[in-house]
């Protein structure tokens, strides 16, 4: 009933206004949603190249701990892109249940890849505490949660983040390797919960992979037959 009233009160003051072109009345209009199509094709997230379901080719697995990437959009939609920065870094929570369902559309349309992978277990990327408790909440947690409820998968917490890092928003794509390094760290009993499983990692935005990368090399230490990775944006 609280939350019933709180939202009333801030439509009220504060109403819902698309994040794309202003509409009042919702925070994603239906023209704006037409404009974010969803991915529908599959490259190797090291080189770019076509591949098949996202999957690291074979030139570029040793250059890197992921086996593949899957995202929803591109960051370089332009309401899409302010979509997320609202959540981020607007408090407009409201708009992770758009994204939200985007996230689990595309992961009900491509089924296939999923279920490919067997039984994988999810994990998010984690975020710093003092972030998470600025922000109130770590995106990639949400749409993990939102994963694993939905297709009934294993939800784990192995990783942790005991270094805060500058964003990588804020530093250029050759400093993001240098700035996560040795940010993340393995959960005790990490080995026993994911040796010889496929993991689905989440985050929001891939750009230059450093982040994810990061967290892969972790997982894939700790025993993890393949780790997806699985964002809303690739940048």
């Amino acid at each position: 009933m609280f939350e019933h009233f709180r939202r009333n009160f801030f439509e009220i003051i504060f109403p819902k206004k698309c994040v794309g072109c202003g509409k009042e009345g919702m925070l994603i209009c239906g023209n704006c949603r037409a404009g974010i199509r969803l991915n529908s094709k599959f490259s190797c997230p090291i080189c770019g190249e076509a591949s098949l379901a996202g999957r690291v080719c074979d030139g570029c697995r040793g250059k890197t701990s992921l086996s593949g990437l899957l995202y929803v959009s591109f960051y370089g939609n332009p309401v899409f892109r302010q979509a997320i920065y609202a959540w981020k870094y607007s408090f407009v929570s409201d708009v992770g249940e758009v994204l939200g369902n985007l996230f689990l559309l595309y992961a009900e349309n491509y089924a296939s890849i999923f279920n490919n992978l067997g039984n994988p277990l999810i994990q998010a990327v984690p975020l710093h505490r003092k972030r998470f408790l600025w922000r109130g909440f770590n995106q990639a947690e949400v749409l993990a949660d939102k994963l694993a409820a939905t297709r009934r998968l294993a939800r784990i917490n192995v990783l942790l983040r005991k270094k805060k890092t500058v964003p990588q928003s804020e530093v250029g794509n050759r400093e993001r390797f240098g700035n996560v390094a040795a940010a993340f760290a393995l959960a005790p009993g990490a080995e026993k919960q994911i040796s010889g499983r496929p993991v689905i990692l989440t985050d929001d935005i891939y750009t230059s992979g450093a982040t994810m990368e990061e967290c892969a090399k972790l997982l894939k230490s700790a025993g993890a037959k393949e780790v997806w990775g699985f964002v809303l944006a690739k940048g």
